[in-house]
Formats: structure tokens, sequence, C-alpha cells
């Protein structure tokens, strides 16, 4: 063997031995890499696995707590939805009981007749009943004829909800504004809606844009306010829950007004005197509703210290 050969043997041995020692390094790193991947999907399907668990345990839950509020709201609903129309059955001598009164009146009037369809029942004092019925008018023609000898039947007032439609362009009238709002939004406002417009006027930052205050029943309120908006005319229109309560500024209360107050003297809202505000001298507050509540109630963490 020549010099030449073994130089040239000599060379390609140290290439060879260089690349063989490159190739398992790399193959070292390659198999430390591989290691750690498996070792996070190991974790990682572990951890799937203990949220597959708790979302099919949460998922069992939920749909027991939906059932349950689905029940609920249903029940809820149909009290309301049978609610409608109230009627008050009053015996006219104060010491009768009321199972004299339900027995009055089931044998007057079929409870399951299809144009009455009593729903709702509850005992008031007096041996008088709260009756809720389909129809209130034919109920109270066939009590007036049968029961009115020894019974008051009078017809309820039904506080409805209100909702407020905002965006009507002032081109569509008063007298068209409900057509307009019930025939283009039957998914909310259907056959079996009660609807009644108590105001159309036009908003303060815009005259041409009128808002329309609607009284309607329980079910196209709820329809109503989860839709959220609806078309009348070309507008499309935003729909607004409403909270009307009425305060009574001459005895600071609620839900009836100073024309219809039964109150005899005034009441100061900032001081709780019988006296009218402009009047007042006091140099403290105190609320007239929170003392009276106070006072009824026996409670005595109830803070008076301020204006009605």
């Amino acid at each position: 063997m020549t010099v030449d050969s073994i130089e040239i043997e000599a060379i390609v041995t140290r290439i060879i031995s260089s690349y063989v020692q490159t190739v398992n390094e790399q193959l070292s790193e390659v198999q430390e890499v591989v290691f750690k991947l498996y070792d996070e999907n190991t974790k990682l399907h572990s951890e799937i696995s203990d949220l597959n668990k708790l979302v099919s345990s949460l998922s069992k839950e939920s749909t027991v707590t939906n059932e349950e509020q689905i029940n609920k709201l249903y029940y809820a609903e149909s009290l309301r939805e049978n609610s409608k129309d109230i009627i008050i059955i009053k015996p006219k001598h104060k010491e009768q009981t009321v199972s004299k009164t339900k027995s009055d009146v089931i044998g007057s009037i079929n409870p399951v007749n299809s144009s009455v369809q009593i729903g709702t029942i509850k005992n008031l004092k007096d041996g008088g009943l709260l009756l809720g019925c389909k129809n209130v008018t034919e109920f109270k023609r066939l009590a007036d004829e049968k029961l009115s000898a020894d019974y008051v039947v009078k017809e309820a007032k039904v506080l409805r909800p209100r909702i407020r439609i905002s965006g009507i362009s002032k081109d569509v009238g008063e007298d068209n504004v409900m057509f307009y709002v019930t025939r283009q939004n039957e998914f909310v406002f259907g056959d079996d809606s009660k609807c009644k417009l108590l105001k159309l006027s036009p908003v303060k930052n815009n005259l041409d844009i009128s808002q329309a205050l609607i009284e309607v029943d329980y079910l196209t309120y709820k329809r109503a306010l989860s839709m959220g908006h609806c078309l009348v005319g070309l507008n499309s229109c935003n729909i607004y829950d409403t909270i009307d309560i009425s305060r009574c500024y001459k005895c600071n209360g609620f839900h009836h007004t100073s024309r219809n107050c039964k109150s005899k003297e005034p009441s100061c809202p900032r001081f709780a005197g019988s006296h009218v505000v402009k009047d007042c001298n006091a140099d403290i507050l105190k609320c007239v509703n929170c003392l009276s509540l106070k006072e009824k109630s026996k409670a005595d963490n109830i803070v008076v210290e301020h204006a009605a």
C-alpha cells in the first residue's frame, strides 16, 4: 500500500467518523425532543380526559337545572296567561265562607266552559274569590245573570307590562302605527297578542323620529324583549322595556296620583311632616315612606334619614 492510499484512507475514515458523530448527535437531539413531546402528549391526554369527565358531569347538572327552570317558566307563564282577565266575586254577606262562594259559583257557571275557562282561583277575605278566566266579558255576563242577587261581581284592573318602540318614522301616523307593528312582526305580535297603543310622541333630539308606548300581554312582552327590535314601515326600530311607576306628590306614596289620593293631609317629602315641601323649615331629612315601613314592620335597621 502506497503512502497516498494510506493518507486517502485516513481522510475518508475521519470524514465518515465525523459524519457518524454528527448524525448521532442529531439523533440524540431528536430523541430528546420526541421524549418531551411524548411526556407532554401524555399530560395533555390526561387533562383532556379530566375535562371530558367534568364537562359530562356539568352537562348532566345543567340539563336538570334547565328542565326545572323551563318547567317553572311554563308554569309561571300559564298562570299569567290564564290570569289575563281577572274577576272578583264577593258575597254581599261578609260572614259567608269561601267554600260556600265556590259552591255557588260552580253550581251556576261551568268552570271548563270553552267561552269562560277558569284557570286561576285565589281565596279572598270575607268569603270572596279572585278568578282568572279566558273571557272576562262572558264570565261577567253569566255571573251577573245568575249570581248578582247574592254577590257583587266586578272586573279587576290588570296591570299589563309596557314596551317602548323607538325609531319610528314621523310618516307613520298614530292611526297606522299599530297596523304596521302587528302586521310586519307577526312572530312577535301574533293573533294571540293583546296590544294597545298608549302614546306616540317624537323623540327629544329628532322630531322626524317617533317612539310608541304600547301596553301588551305578558307573552308578547317576553317575545318583544327577546327579539329586541322590530320593523315599522321601512325602519328597523329598537324595543325597550318600560317601567311606569306613578307617584303621588301629596302623600309621596306610589301607584296613585294626587288626584285620587286618599290621604287627608299632605306629607312633606323632606321631613315627613304634615305640610307641603315649600313650607318646610326642617334642618334634617326624614323619608315618610321608610318611616311608615319601619313603624309597620317594627324593624330597627331601616334607615329613614333621607328625603322621600
